[in-house]
């Protein structure tokens, strides 16, 4: 028994259907391979093994209704041009791990409802009047060569959409549009065309966008997202995206208002506050830094106060700084000593201004800061550490004024702190510690929490496509915007044709569970960068009639266009990118139609600005439609260049995308793309067929037929046949056969046979895997893939009665080294290995297991 790496095999290949077990579960048959379907899971890495079966009810609905929760107040309206998908997961025993997402045309997250309420923030951006076009879960791309913002260029591409910045062009708002959906089981999958954001604009868009949302239960979302750079090197003015916000996101502060990082070396999560201002962070942790996961939570109680930092003024004794780590910390720090005793007092003249008691305190001269604290993070606790008194402050209206008084407010008009309590507390020489205080705080055990696990980041220390380390971003955005920004900064270079995936998790639960239920799933975050042509993907097939205005498609390489026989194939593509072949979509304007490469073709004809958005000849509102039909060779579909798409045009209704509701909890996941092939579930026939059969059938029947069959089964029958096939079956016999053999079997087949069925695995980790075996009996080989599936607890997701192994031909990414050892072993360079359905076996000569 030989087998060879894959980039020795031939492309003579065999594929073989190994049952672990010889119960075969009974599920129900899939139609072909939907295009979404393929299209969506090629660009997607592979689903982590721990997101498996869910206590939790996952489904989804494509219906609109209005949002109930409270948002701007222009915003609602737009909600309906928004809205694209609804998906819930709901825990039957604990609602703090329940939750709901809304989906937008361009498959990003612009609703999230956990047990702390709405997560996402209201959508008061005035500037840019960008109704859930900004302020969403999104993945953002950026060339920097030619986001110029001094010149008045603005190159950054929204997963959710554009900016209402084209006057009455973008009176409604301009969402991405959708090019692909699919849901299943416990999970929906959707790709949108990201759009320039700030319109109008000279430049064009290259990014395509996709997402996986799949439910592992117990609160917990695997939140997978790819970008792909649809130029492709030897453009005439190819794009190279150089800054990726992935996700760019963040909170509503109201909802969520504790951020906390996660350390790491104890994974203990560790509060920041006050949050520093976006845009002025005192820090950037970069994802090695951390213990792997950021939580926010409603509002935790600090007991007795978190300490301010030191604060130092700056050199015109005006603003207060981070204090420097070098000899000039102690000339330009701010000590807090009182000067006096029994000398604060009101300042009427601020009480009056203000409308709140204000408390001036005499201090001993100390570096001038003018500035003082209002706002967010600034109601404070004076303390004094030789007695533990303290009074409460609402604000500081001036820190050290000339470097020797204090103003600041209290609530001494209502009751509250006055002067006479200042003086009762501190005495001259005391110092002030000042503690930070949250009003209406709760004990940690009353809050409920929102994590993101982002992962520590090992691609930067192994993988030469990162540039640098990767990092995090985070903190409060002023005004009425209620929102604290989070993002994640992959310091990744997309060149033309390249895709970046990155694999998250999000977690809803009681926030003191958060370190322990987070931290298990830290491990199974991964990055990954795709060249173009690192896999071949699925065979997508352009199906028309002579004549006809319509067409449609067909995925797998042995897929026919049934539901119209006079259709011929008018084009021939694959489901993932390749160097030589580009993204072609079908366009719809409501008097014109497209198929080809150029994604602006219905639009009207001009070089800046450029308005995708717009039908040309059309009123301005009119908005394109666009759907992604897989990577052709350019030039290759010009007879469909003016036909409509149709989803059903090759397969009949029955098979278009999911669009119906799912209420069920799903017990497995998702393997990805299904078979086009015959799938292995059992026939309804209780009996056996009187006459020969003229299509193979896809499960044994129960007993044997009375004639012969003409076609191969995909299984074997549970025994022997009454007269010898023509043709040999798929798969392997399963029961030994009544006696030996006593010749050998014919010569090998001189020619490829059908296509291998394609089979995604859901537990496959892109890493290199090793086997080794020798000649093992077929059930020595069953039971060690048992064994070994056991040992590293490979695909736990998946029945115990219903394991396939497929066997198949090519794999660009994945190494196998297959060396003369134990009858099956396997082992990796990296400890997280998992086992994947499929490995290569060589059919030339009869090589490979039969």
């Amino acid at each position: 028994m030989t087998f060879t790496s894959p980039e020795t095999m031939t492309s003579k290949i065999t594929t073989i259907f190994l049952l672990v077990s010889a119960a075969v579960a009974q599920t129900k048959p899939h139609p072909p391979p939907k295009l979404s379907q393929a299209l969506l899971n090629s660009l997607l890495p592979p689903r982590s093994p721990s997101c498996s079966h869910s206590v939790n009810t996952f489904s989804h609905n494509h219906t609109f209704t209005p949002s109930p929760h409270y948002w701007a107040k222009s915003t609602p309206g737009w909600e309906h041009l928004n809205f694209l998908t609804e998906i819930s997961s709901t825990h039957p025993s604990n609602p703090n791990r329940t939750w709901t997402a809304r989906i937008g045309t361009g498959g990003n997250i612009y609703s999230f409802e956990g047990p702390f309420g709405e997560a996402m923030p209201p959508q008061h951006h005035p500037d840019d009047n960008a109704p859930w076009i900004d302020e969403v879960w999104q993945t953002v791309g950026v060339n920097q060569n030619k986001n110029k913002p001094a010149q008045g260029d603005y190159y950054f591409i929204h997963q959710a959409g554009a900016y209402q910045k084209d006057g009455g062009y973008t009176s409604e708002p301009f969402y991405a549009p959708n090019v692909a959906r699919y849901c299943d089981g416990n999970e929906c999958l959707f790709a949108s065309w990201g759009q320039i954001a700030a319109v109008p604009t000279k430049f064009r868009s290259p990014m395509l966008y996709v997402n996986r949302y799949r439910d592992c239960g117990e609160g917990v979302m695997e939140y997978t997202a790819a970008m792909h750079n649809m130029d492709r090197v030897g453009d005439a003015d190819p794009d190279t995206i150089t800054y990726l916000n992935a996700p760019w996101g963040g909170v509503r502060f109201s909802s969520l208002q504790s951020v906390l990082l996660s350390d790491a070396t104890s994974g203990k999560l560790e509060i920041e506050y006050p949050i520093h201002r976006f845009g002025l962070e005192t820090k950037y942790p970069n994802l090695d830094t951390t213990g792997g996961f950021t939580t926010f939570a409603q509002n935790l109680d600090f007991a007795d106060g978190l300490p301010m930092p030191p604060m130092c003024g700056d050199a015109n004794g005006y603003k207060m700084l981070k204090c420097p780590d070098d000899e000039t910390y102690d000339s330009v720090l701010m000590k807090l000593i009182v000067r006096y005793d029994n000398h604060a007092g009101e300042s009427g003249v601020y009480t009056q201004n203000t409308g709140e008691y204000t408390l001036r305190i005499n201090v001993v001269p100390t570096v001038e800061i003018h500035q003082g604290c209002n706002g967010y993070g600034c109601q404070l606790y004076f303390w004094n550490n030789r007695n533990n008194m303290h009074i409460k402050v609402n604000r500081v209206l001036h820190w050290t004024l000339k470097g020797e008084r204090m103003y600041v407010t209290t609530d001494g008009l209502n009751g509250g702190h006055t002067a006479d309590d200042f003086n009762a507390a501190f005495k001259a020489g005391d110092e002030i510690t000042v503690l930070h205080r949250v009003p209406g705080a709760m004990r940690s055990e009353d809050n409920t929490a929102l994590t993101f696990v982002h992962g520590t980041d090992p691609e930067s220390q192994t993988e030469q496509w990162v540039r640098s380390k990767n990092r995090m971003r985070f903190g409060f955005t002023t005004g009425t915007r209620d929102y604290t920004v989070y993002t994640i900064n992959p310091k990744v270079t997309l060149s033309p044709g390249r895709t970046f995936t990155y694999r998250q998790f999000i977690l809803v639960d009681n926030f003191d569970n958060m370190e322990n239920r987070a931290a298990p799933w830290v491990d199974e975050v991964s990055m990954d960068m795709y060249e173009p042509g690192e896999f071949n993907g699925e065979t997508i097939s352009l199906y028309s009639a002579n004549g006809a205005t319509t067409f449609g498609a067909t995925v797998g390489s042995s897929a026919t266009c049934d539901a119209v026989p006079a259709a011929q194939v008018k084009c021939t593509g694959v489901s993932f990118p390749q160097a030589t072949k580009r993204a072609l979509f079908a366009i719809r304007c409501p008097n014109a139609s497209y198929v080809g490469t150029d994604r602006y073709a219905l639009s009207p004809d001009k070089a800046d600005p450029v308005r995708s958005y717009l039908c040309a000849g059309e009123d301005i509102l009119v908005r394109p439609t666009w759907t992604l039909l897989g990577y052709f060779t350019e030039g290759d579909c010009g007879d469909l260049a003016t036909l409509v798409y149709d989803e059903n045009y090759c397969h009949g209704s029955d098979v278009s995308d999911t669009n119906a509701p799912s209420n069920a909890p799903s017990l497995t996941p998702t393997s990805g793309i299904t078979s086009g092939e015959p799938t292995m579930t059992g026939s309804s026939t209780a009996m056996p067929t009187a006459g020969k059969s003229t299509k193979g059938t896809v499960m044994p029947s129960s007993s044997p037929t009375t004639g012969k069959s003409t076609k191969a089964t995909a299984m074997p029958s549970s025994s022997p046949s009454s007269e010898p096939s023509p043709s040999p079956t798929m798969t392997p016999t399963t029961a030994p056969t009544p006696s030996p053999t006593v010749s050998p079997t014919m010569a090998p087949t001189m020619a490829p046979t059908m296509a291998p069925t394609r089979v995604y695995p859901t537990c496959l980790h892109k890493r290199p895997l090793r086997f080794s075996f020798t000649e093992c009996s077929y059930e020595k080989f069953v039971d060690a893939i048992a064994n070994l599936m056991k040992r590293w607890r490979i695909c736990k997701n998946s029945p115990e009665k219903e394991i396939q192994l497929i066997l198949k031909a090519k794999d660009h990414k994945h190494s196998i080294d297959i060396v003369n050892s134990a009858c099956l072993a396997a082992s990796s360079k990296k400890s997280k290995t998992y086992l994947p359905f499929e490995f290569i076996a060589n059919s030339k000569k009869g090589e490979g297991i039969a």
